[in-house]
């Protein structure tokens, strides 16, 4: 007895009538071995490369097998109607068989005609019958290069999806040790403004000069009432504290300086509000920042405080917070 076989959903009905078919089927599914990923980093693009043009050539033979299928469906459909048409002129002879009975000789003839008319039925039958095995053979063929096809996709799924978990990871790697390189870049920039700070803001004020901030922050609390504890973990946390001379009217100031690698708007905010806590105690306070670089964004906070910004020893002149006296 032949099985066809035209969907997936008819796949699993004839595996659910014939459970012994499922161990085959299982087995032929787990025992593929999986291509091992390379783990060395400049491997991975090449290999990546590979699985989407093997990812692209498998869509096309699937896209290519279901136009065969669908074309195959089309030709037994047409068959059938042929079939269907064939029935009525059966059923069109029989009728005017019936009506010559009345003359032999029109009766003779008209069996001559049906005889040469059931022979071509027959060879018909014939080709069809031969057209519809060659069909099921075709059917068959389909099937089985769809399962390989298929077993072949959930092969290329499964180390996709390895290769991608492989990706993540070192994404993440990646995105840890920027992190770190960042941290790394800001630490060392904030010692070259522990050395250089009085070189790079002596052009923009005068007299400037490193203040050790532990004996400041203790003269202060001398001085004044006790700080609270976010008080004193906030000025103790400044990366710079400098004490110039305003360039303008020569009164003692000091620049309460944040550094950061990248100058963003929290480090603008920073800086802004020790600055204010210092004002709040008496001390003539200005904020600033300084890194290589700025995103836009601590830029127009910067300039809307007028928090001194420096980038790569430069002062933004728009930041500028000291004006000549009129």
């Amino acid at each position: 007895m032949s099985i066809e076989i035209h969907t997936v959903e008819d796949l699993v009905r004839v595996l659910k009538e014939h459970p012994e078919w499922r161990e085959r089927v299982l087995e032929a599914l787990l025992g593929a071995e999986f291509l091992q990923i390379p783990s060395r980093l400049d491997r991975i693009e090449s290999v990546l490369e590979r699985l989407v043009e093997s990812h692209e050539r498998l869509w096309q033979s699937h896209q290519q097998l279901l136009e065969s299928h669908q074309q195959l469906w089309q030709s037994h459909q047409q068959a059938l109607a042929r079939l269907d048409r064939l029935e009525t002129v059966v059923q069109q002879l029989v009728e005017s068989h019936q009506q010559l009975q009345a003359s032999h000789q029109q009766l003779w003839e008209s069996h001559r005609q049906l005889q040469a008319v059931v022979q071509q039925l027959v060879e018909s039958h014939q080709q069809l019958w031969e057209s519809h095995r060659q069909l099921q053979a075709v059917v068959q063929q389909l099937v089985e290069g769809y399962q390989h096809l298929l077993q072949e996709h959930q092969l290329l799924v499964s180390e996709m999806r390895e290769l991608r978990q492989t990706v993540e990871k070192m994404a993440d790697w990646v995105q840890r040790i920027d992190t770190d390189v960042g941290k790394l870049k800001g630490r060392v920039l904030e010692l070259d403004y522990l050395h250089r700070a009085p070189a790079r803001f002596g052009y923009y004020v005068r007299r400037p000069k490193v203040v050790n901030l532990g004996d400041f922050l203790d003269d202060l609390r001398e001085q004044g009432p006790e700080f609270s504890q976010e008080e004193w973990t906030q000025l103790a946390m400044l990366d710079v504290l400098l004490q110039a001379q305003h360039p303008y009217t020569r009164e003692t100031i000091y620049l309460a300086v944040e550094v950061s690698w990248m100058i963003f708007p929290h480090d603008v905010e920073r800086a802004r509000q020790r600055a204010e806590l210092l004002r709040a105690r008496g001390v003539n306070a200005y904020p600033a920042v300084a890194g290589e670089g700025f995103v836009p964004e601590a830029h127009d906070l910067a300039v809307q405080h007028k928090v001194l910004m420096l980038t790569d020893g430069l002062m933004l002149s728009e930041t500028n917070p000291f004006r000549s006296p009129t």
